[in-house]
């Protein structure tokens, strides 16, 4: 997709390929430490979430150059939904916000036997009313809003549900159309 000509400005990925890019050098391994990165593009300007070298990276977004012709494109780590799983890019006009864009992928845990999530930080931050705000990610959540018929909710997705309906955030996927496939089924 970096390579292609299309008519996009911005691509917001989760679970995106990371592997070394570099090697650094280092007074204590001859051989030196590697450098985890993202794919880059003469094309595309990266953009990586708030994290530490030992973080694995799950949510990434990258910029069109020529976007910056006539937008600031920033990416947001200071705002306190920027995660290694979350990143937040800000669209900028002449200094004004004119859109924000939340990057999330949702890693679900297991507690013994029951999955938990890791969405707190998301409930805990109210999304700023005077910003129009984008919503993107791959939350692994099924919800009887946008799962397929049959599908067990998550035992979070109310929690989900009413953090969406507070922030004043609408689901845009079409009604029954699957958001996941794998070769076991579904949704």
């Amino acid at each position: 997709m970096l390579q292609t000509d299309d008519n996009f400005d911005l691509l917001l990925i989760q679970e995106l390929w990371v592997s070394t890019v570099a090697t650094l050098q280092s007074d204590t391994d001859p051989a030196g430490t590697p450098q985890i990165g993202a794919t880059l593009n003469n094309k595309w300007d990266t953009h990586l979430p708030r994290h530490s070298p030992s973080d694995p990276i799950k949510a990434l977004a990258y910029s069109c150059r020529a976007l910056g012709d006539s937008h600031i494109v920033t990416n947001n780590t200071s705002h306190p939904l920027s995660t290694p799983n979350s990143i937040i890019i800000d669209v900028l006009e002449h200094g004004e916000i004119l859109m924000r864009l939340v990057n999330v992928y949702h890693a679900v845990g297991h507690d013994g036997h029951a999955l938990r999530h890791t969405l707190q930080y998301l409930f805990d931050h109210p999304l700023d009313e005077c910003v129009p705000t984008l919503l993107l990610g791959d939350f692994n959540t099924h919800s009887p809003r946008w799962s397929m018929p049959g599908r067990s909710p998550s035992n979070w997705a109310r929690a989900f549900c009413t953090w969406l309906d507070d922030s004043g955030l609408e689901i845009q996927n079409p009604t029954l159309a699957p958001t996941w496939d794998s070769h076991w089924d579904s949704d």
